[in-house]
Order: structure tokens, then C-alpha cells, then sequence
């Protein structure tokens, strides 16, 4: 006899290999030349081990695993079911395209996956929201706004650009000093508490016929998504939040508009077809404003809008786009990087390759050393012949173009990436090339042609 529910099982599966990452991170540092992080690895490494005592075995299972707790403990006291409380797991990804999603079992247990990615993408965000909520005085000058908020673009774009190509969460850093850093780490353990919140408030709600959230390959419900039903679990999931953080009031608003933006930048920005997502943060953040009292109303107004349009203008891969500008954050002295420049140029050219035009795309893939025909008939519409021609089979082709599958970016360029190497590309177009193959089919992946 066993008391292992549906979830626990399922997350016994599907737990993630912390020690195999670890060293996949390694081998990447040591390809980049990138030895300050090495050894930055290192230290954290050592510390967590000393303060774990193996206890969690990682820190991103016992980040989430005390959160976990803090939630649950928050939700009680809120009155929520605990016999539904005890049959809900959460549990971390290491698929970075995921966002956050709760699946339901017949059990009545529910498994909550939060990817590593957009924990480390909120985190992100509240570390710019503490230099801004810190300093509110100086960011809204209006000779600083402007400024500020192309820097915020920059430093968001990055980080989608290296998930869209390399399917990792490669992040600036920005230089603060200890106050801000401090506020920073509360509005982001917030950020953290919110998504977590999020998901199980689904679950203790009742909601188990809307799962939030969708990884790529699974396929998506007959039933529609209900932004009733979104709205409702924000609204519960923010009063958890306000409870966990005690005096912090507005901290805990903060956090909670921030874990927000992460996963509409994460849907907006990674995925071709998404199915069923989560509303579109603007909606959200409206909605929650709503709830609170005018003095934290009038704290978020703020911010929330130079947060919100760095958010869209930094997700848009259009022509119009503007892209990622190495040279403004190499020179940028409030920006750290343990990157080389030469990875910053390369970020660079890879984003402005993605805002090509059709005809760019279609004249960059016909300069293969490949004969890749494909690049036309993607141009003409027909997705399904374009793909074919460079080499994927039917059963990928079928995936691809299948309207109920939840589809990334980056899985659609791994696969082509994968079969035109399978036939000889030269290792000097294995990035560039099937890039531009992967942008010029991705807007008409949707139809499934």
C-alpha cells in the first residue's frame, strides 16, 4: 500500500537532474571562456552545500520548496481546503520553455511544474524593480525615463534572444548598491511566492478543468481558457502573497505584478503557438490594481506602465522591432556581464537577423552551401513543403504544424537545426542559417500548412 498520489508520481518522472545540468553549465562556461563565472559557480556551489547539509540537494528544489511551504502555510490560514492543499505537489523544470502550468489528476491530486526559467526571468525583472522603487524620484525625471526604459528593453530582449537560439536563460547583471539589492530580493521571493500561489490557487479553487499553462508537444483541452477563472486565482493568490510578507505590503504588490510580467514575456516571446496561456498581463495587472487600496494603486501607476511597454517592445521579433544593441550595454557602466563582447555582438546580430524582413530571410538561408529550396515555398505560404525540403520527416512535420500542440521557438529552430546538420551544413551556418529558416516559417507555422 502506498499514500503516492497521481502528482507524486508524475513528478517522480519528471523530476529533473540537477547534477547533469550542473555539468551541462560547466561545459557551456568552459566553450565561452568564461571563467569569472566558472568560479562564480563554484562559490555558490559550496556555499549552498555547507548551509543544505544535503537536505534539498539543489537550490532551485529548496527555493521552491520553501516557498512551497510558506504558501501552503498562507492558503491555511486563509481558510483554504487542506485535504486539497495536502494533494497538491509543485515541482521545477529544467525545460526553459515552459512557464508555469498545473496539471489536474482523476486523484483529485494536482502537479504544479514552474520552470527554473521563469523563476530566473522574474527574477530578472525585480532586480531592475529595486532599483526603481528605491530610487522612484530619479526614474521618473523626465531626462531619465526614456533612458531607463531602453535599458530595460536591452536587458529583457538579451535574455530572449539566448532562450529563442541557445534555449538558455542568459541574463546582464545590474549593478546596484546593497539597499536596492536587498529590495530587490524581497520583491523577488514575492515574485516567486505569486507564481506558486498562482498555480495551487487553481487548484484549491477548484479549477481543474483549466490548467494555466502549456510545454511544448502537450496537447491542449477542447475547452477554452476562462480569464474568469485566471482572475480568480490572482486575486487569491495575492492575498497569500500579502500574508506571507507580513508588513511588506508593497513589496508583495510588487512581486506579484513582476511574476506577472515574466510569464506574459516568456509567452509572448518564446512561443509560435500557444494555446491556452495565462490572460495578457496589462489585463491582469489592471485586474489586481483593482483590488487593492488607492495608496498602493497610486505606488503601482508608477511603474507598471514603463514595465509593461518594455515588456511588449522587448517580446516583438517584427520587422519593426528594434534590436538588441550590443554597444550601449558594453559601454553601459550600471551593466555587468560575464560574457565576452564578441557574445554580446553575437547576441546582436542573432536579434536583428530574427527583425528581417521576408525577403532578407529568404536571401540569407539561399546563401547555404546547401541547396535549401525550402526558403521559397516557406515565402509562398507553404510551411509544410519548406520543411520537408530541409530534411524534417512527417512525423516531426506533423508535430510542427499540429494546431493542438503547444510549439516554442526554440524547438521549432532545434529541429531544423538538427536535420540540416544531419546533412552537412557547414559548422560555420549551423546557427545563422537554420535561424533564418526557423523565423521565416515561424509566423506561418500557426495555420498548420
Amino acid at each position: 500500500m502506498t499514500d503516492e498520489t497521481m502528482a507524486d508520481r508524475r513528478y517522480r518522472m519528471l523530476e529533473p537532474d540537477r547534477s547533469v545540468e550542473l555539468e551541462q553549465t560547466r561545459a557551456k562556461l568552459v566553450e565561452l571562456g568564461d571563467t569569472a563565472s566558472l568560479k562564480t559557480l563554484g562559490k555558490m556551489e559550496r556555499g549552498f552545500n555547507r548551509f543544505d547539509k544535503g537536505k534539498h540537494g539543489d537550490p532551485m528544489k529548496g527555493l521552491l520548496m520553501t516557498i512551497s511551504e510558506e504558501v501552503r502555510s498562507a492558503m491555511r490560514d486563509l481558510g483554504a481546503d487542506a485535504d486539497k492543499l495536502e494533494s497538491a505537489r509543485v515541482g521545477s523544470t529544467l525545460r526553459e520553455e515552459v512557464s508555469a502550468q498545473l496539471t489536474p489528476f482523476s486523484d483529485g491530486s494536482g502537479l504544479a511544474m514552474i520552470s527554473d526559467a521563469v523563476l530566473s526571468l522574474a527574477f530578472l525583472y525585480c532586480q531592475y524593480a529595486g532599483v526603481v522603487t528605491r530610487s522612484k524620484a530619479a526614474w521618473f525625471r523626465r531626462d531619465t525615463t526614456a533612458r531607463d526604459e531602453s535599458l530595460l528593453i536591452g536587458l529583457l530582449r538579451y535574455y530572449n534572444v539566448n532562450q529563442r537560439v541557445f534555449g538558455l536563460a542568459g541574463k546582464l547583471g545590474w549593478r546596484t548598491s546593497r539597499r536596492a539589492m536587498l529590495t530587490s530580493y524581497l520583491v523577488g521571493m514575492n515574485a516567486a511566492r505569486f507564481i506558486v500561489a498562482h498555480e495551487l490557487s487553481h487548484h484549491v479553487l477548484g479549477h481543474s478543468s483549466a490548467p494555466s499553462g502549456f510545454s511544448p508537444g502537450e496537447h491542449l483541452p477542447v475547452c477554452s481558457d476562462s480569464q474568469r477563472l485566471e482572475m480568480e486565482a490572482d486575486e487569491f493568490a495575492f492575498r497569500v502573497v500579502r500574508r506571507a510578507a507580513g508588513p511588506f505590503e508593497r513589496s508583495a504588490l510588487t512581486g506579484a505584478l513582476m511574476a506577472m510580467l515574466a510569464i506574459h514575456s516568456t509567452e509572448q516571446a518564446l512561443f509560435v503557438r500557444r494555446g491556452v496561456t495565462h490572460p495578457a498581463a496589462a489585463t491582469r495587472a489592471s485586474y489586481l490594481l483593482q483590488q487593492v487600496d488607492p495608496e498602493l494603486q497610486s505606488y503601482a501607476d508608477n511603474f507598471i506602465g514603463t514595465f509593461l511597454k518594455a515588456t511588449e517592445l522587448s517580446s516583438d521579433f517584427s520587422e519593426s522591432a528594434q534590436p538588441f544593441e550590443w554597444e550601449q550595454y558594453a559601454a553601459a557602466r550600471d551593466v555587468t556581464s560575464s560574457h565576452p563582447v564578441d557574445y554580446l555582438r553575437t547576441i546582436s546580430l542573432l536579434d536583428q537577423l530574427q527583425c528581417s524582413s521576408d525577403q532578407r530571410l529568404v536571401d540569407a538561408v539561399a546563401k547555404s552551401a546547401l541547396p535549401l529550396a525550402g526558403a521559397g515555398a516557406s515565402y509562398a505560404g507553404d510551411v509544410r513543403r519548406a520543411l520537408a525540403t530541409w530534411g524534417l520527416d512527417a512525423e516531426q512535420i506533423d508535430s510542427m504544424l499540429d494546431p493542438n500542440r503547444a510549439l516554442t521557438f526554440h524547438t521549432l529552430y532545434e529541429a531544423i537545426q538538427a536535420s540540416l546538420m544531419a546533412q552537412g551544413m557547414p559548422a560555420a551556418e549551423r546557427i545563422g542559417i537554420p535561424l533564418a529558416a526557423a523565423r521565416l516559417v515561424s509566423d506561418r507555422v500557426c495555420t498548420g500548412r
